[in-house]
């Protein structure tokens, strides 16, 4: 490779101690050296600081900053203003990558002519049950076709190297669990095209309990923070999308928005769900086939509690004790599931 641009390597570390070190070595032995390498402490109260000060006495690339805890939005965010490199890629402390990654991801950026490149990846805890992560099936051109733009570890910021033009006016929403979703839309919104490295290099760890994804959080607050960090995905479509390129994105997030677990019953949920399926409403008329009738069932008021009941209807089935003293409630909440069905269908064939 002949051109050798900086690349920045942002690392945000909250109470990573057990898992740092690995990962930190998987930066640092990157066959592709020319790296800037920024580690943001994000208020970790165990010995994360300590082992970032070692690696930063031994590797002139690092740059350390430590601040109090404010999330991984806010330390993503001040990487990127920090950053002087070309390209971007994000790692979470307590995964690793393969020496490889950042080599190969910019590689595939100017062999394919593109802005934005991805890998493969694993899922895994302690090398047990190892899952890899190969869910991108199909481009034309270099573009994701929107039903591609719904799988869950798309929305992910790791395993892909960015652009630093791509993010000039893209940041991660504060304070938002799930905060990586609207991120992925403000991105997807100004990169015209993406390449694949159609190898697993990136290695996710699903066993970090101090990990966002593995704290007991609120149910109520993480259906909250999604409809947030969908409605911030919105805004930043409508501002940097107009023409086709505007219609694939809104049919991408409505299919992306209708698969993913945020249905709750909580009377402040459907609010604010209401608010948000209103700013889609207007957008039918460019939705497909298939995305409208989603749509229509999301605006459908009683599906939000068929999915709801459902929930507490399958739950006694996998739990032995609930049978022996909750049959009453099971036969309820079959019923009112039947109910309710035969309710949403109703007001589908009002609405036609």
């Amino acid at each position: 490779m002949i051109n050798k641009p900086l690349i920045s390597v942002i690392v945000p570390i909250f109470n990573a101690e057990d898992f740092l070190t690995k990962c930190l070595d998987s930066i640092i032995t990157q066959t592709y050296e020319n790296l800037e390498i920024i580690l943001i402490n994000d208020g970790s109260e165990d010995k994360s600081l300590k082992i970032c000060q070692v690696y930063a006495e031994l590797d002139k690339r690092i740059i350390l900053i430590s601040q109090k805890n404010q999330g991984n939005s806010v330390a993503r965010n001040k990487g990127i203003e920090l950053a002087k490199g070309e390209f971007i890629t994000f790692i979470d402390a307590d995964d690793f990558i393969d020496s490889k990654l950042i080599e190969l991801l910019l590689n595939s950026c100017y062999t394919h002519n593109t802005l934005l490149s991805i890998s493969d990846g694993y899922l895994y805890k302690d090398f047990k049950n190892i899952v890899e992560i190969n869910d991108i099936k199909e481009l034309t051109n270099n573009k994701l076709i929107p039903s591609n733009y719904n799988k869950i570890y798309h929305h992910t910021p790791w395993r892909k190297l960015y652009h630093r033009s791509l993010l000039t006016s893209i940041r991660f929403p504060k304070d938002l669990y799930h905060e990586d979703i609207g991120f992925w839309y403000g991105v997807m919104s100004v990169s015209p095209n993406i390449s694949v490295v159609k190898k697993p290099l990136y290695y996710y760890r699903q066993n970090n309990q101090n990990s966002i994804t593995n704290r007991e959080i609120d149910f109520l607050r993480r259906s909250l923070d999604g409809l947030k960090s969908f409605e911030y995905g919105l805004e930043l479509i409508e501002q940097n999308t107009k023409d086709e390129k505007l219609i694939e994105m809104i049919n991408a997030l409505v299919e992306s928005y209708y698969e993913l677990p945020f249905m709750y019953g909580d009377k402040e949920w459907l609010k604010k769900q209401a608010e948000f399926l209103n700013k889609l409403k207007k957008y039918k008329p460019i939705l497909n086939k298939s995305n409208k009738i989603k749509l229509n069932k999301l605006l459908c008021p009683t599906l939000i509690k068929l999915k709801k009941h459902l929930k507490r209807f399958i739950e006694p089935f996998t739990n032995l004790h609930k049978w022996i003293i909750e049959p009453i409630a099971i036969i309820r909440y079959g019923l009112i599931s039947i109910y309710e069905y035969l309710c949403c269908k109703y007001e589908e064939l009002c609405k036609k």
